[in-house]
């Protein structure tokens, strides 16, 4: 038992390593780009906003009579218009970027989820084992002091062993 046990904890160690190597990789490549991305629509989302309020100025000032020459209304209204549409295509457009930048990553993090899922099963089956070579060494009360984390048992286990 206490070999499969140990064989277990060196699988998921090495689990570990490449999962935590891809990982970096990953977020290495990505991370930069999507805090890019990200920066730009919260930028053009602001520039979208104030354009939307310039033009609802613009409108409320004609309204209101403040504005009355017609050209100079015509002016404003096509101007601010304008802009707030090459805003809403700009924000779309970084929408689409955001959208597609993400969908790469995570088609990239397949390999490191199935690392992951794998690493999770082993876990799991090595946790069973600890706790069944803790119970019979030292009985339940030392499960129940320590818990059923993996690390702990990992820990209390490697302490067994070097007691040995």
């Amino acid at each position: 038992m206490i070999d499969e046990i140990s064989s277990l904890n060196r699988k998921i160690a090495v689990l570990k390593d490449e999962f935590i190597a891809i990982q970096n990789d990953l977020n290495s490549l990505y991370w930069p780009r999507l805090a890019k991305i990200k920066k730009k629509m919260k930028d053009y989302t602001w520039y979208l906003l104030l354009s939307v309020c310039l033009f609802i100025t613009v409108i409320i000032g004609v309204i209101s009579n403040i504005i009355r020459n017609e050209a100079l209304i015509i002016i404003c209204l096509v101007i601010t218009f304008l802009l707030v549409c090459l805003l809403a295509f700009v924000v779309r457009r970084v929408y689409k970027k955001k959208e597609k930048a993400n969908k790469e990553w995570d088609k990239e993090k397949i390999p490191m989820n199935e690392k992951k899922k794998l690493m999770d099963e082993l876990m799991k089956k090595s946790k069973e084992l600890m706790i069944k070579y803790i119970i019979e060494e030292e009985g339940q009360e030392v499960i129940d002091e320590i818990g059923t984390a993996y690390d702990d048992l990992l820990e209390h286990f490697e302490h067994l062993m070097n007691e040995l």
